[in-house]
């Protein structure tokens, strides 16, 4: 069950290593400020960190903005993506290469590094998963709210859309999360379904938000019904649940048809209603098949065995950590 964790401050460092992971994609206007932000979060809260830069094939400055930062800041790794992907692909990288005790994902447009601390403080309570709830005053719009009804009757599992992707994830939730190989990945659908121990606390974002790349209504629907056909077999049994409406619906036509022929001692034509039986029947026929050619295409795309991703570049800083903290810290010594 879902609780929630009271605002008190923590003041004291915490002996756990700290994995924040970042997604980007074209975002040279936001990312240094969001580094140095986060690096002067994490140096006074925790002994041991670091931060995990997923690239997805930014156009824009991204990459330099994040190198100047790398001449600077210590403990930051960079990932690029040899190709744009969707950001879930970026997460599944982060996951697979960060190496902390705790994994912290992040949005630069609308987390607050300060809220960090709570969330490892929660996590540390013995939850192997702690999700933000950003209190904002804005409802989701009705066309999610949807989408989150459709897919709690279809996937089987509770999902909150007011529950956002700022999340702490333990060593045992990233490598559990990290051994499903599915090409359309939902990290909160995972989770749900994996079944870990959870908890929901609030969190305020940033006021006003770095307002990110606003996304299509088109390429959202698109998105959501990718979702639940590659999660679901929901929509499949309802396509056979309407080939045995059809055929019912045809058998019945066939004993009015016989009742008629014996009641009836001349028959009209019946042109118009074998017209709509026809079209209707085709139609049925040809929304199965659309449905079983989709599943059969992700079939084939999973069968490839295809990586879900290729590293471009991999660097980390230059810059040394003070000398006390790189006798201990982790990262420096395997580096």
């Amino acid at each position: 069950m879902s609780t929630a964790v009271g605002s008190d401050d923590i003041t004291h460092r915490f002996d756990v290593l700290v994995s924040v992971l970042v997604v980007v994609q074209d975002d040279a206007s936001i990312i240094s400020e969001f580094l140095l932000e986060l690096h002067s979060e994490l140096q006074n809260r925790f002994h041991y960190y670091e931060v995990v830069l997923v690239d997805l094939g930014s156009r824009d400055d991204t990459m330099e903005a994040i190198a100047e930062q790398m001449q600077k800041l210590p403990f930051l790794r960079l990932l690029r993506l040899s190709a744009r992907n969707q950001r879930e692909i970026g997460i599944a990288a982060a996951l697979e290469h960060c190496i902390g005790d705790y994994a912290v994902l992040m949005n630069p447009y609308l987390d607050l590094p300060c809220d960090i601390v709570r969330m490892v403080s929660a996590a540390q309570q013995g939850y192997e998963v702690v999700v933000a709830r950003r209190e904002t005053v804005a409802r989701p719009q009705a066309q999610r709210q949807l989408f989150y009804v459709i897919a709690r009757k279809m996937l089987g599992v509770d999902l909150s859309p007011a529950e956002s992707d700022f999340q702490i994830m333990s060593r045992k939730a990233v490598a559990s999360v990290t051994k499903i190989k599915n090409r359309r990945r939902w990290l909160k659908y995972f989770n749900s379904l994996l079944g870990f121990k959870k908890q929901v606390i609030t969190t305020v974002p940033r006021d006003p938000p770095l307002k990110p790349p606003s996304r299509h209504f088109f390429a959202a629907v698109q998105q959501g019904v990718d979702i639940l056909i590659s999660h679901s077999a929901t929509p499949l049994r309802w396509a056979a649940a309407l080939g045995v409406i059809a055929s019912l619906g045809n058998l019945a036509y066939l004993l009015y048809v016989l009742i008629v022929a014996l009641v009836k001692n001349k028959l009209a034509e019946g042109w118009l209603t074998m017209s709509i039986m026809l079209s209707s029947m085709f139609f049925c026929l040809f929304v199965i098949l659309v449905v079983l050619a989709e599943y059969v295409a992700r079939i084939l795309e999973e069968s490839q065995e295809r990586p879900l991703y290729f590293i471009e570049l991999e660097a980390e800083s230059v810059v040394s950590p003070p000398r006390e903290r790189s006798e201990i810290n982790v990262i420096e010594e395997t580096s």
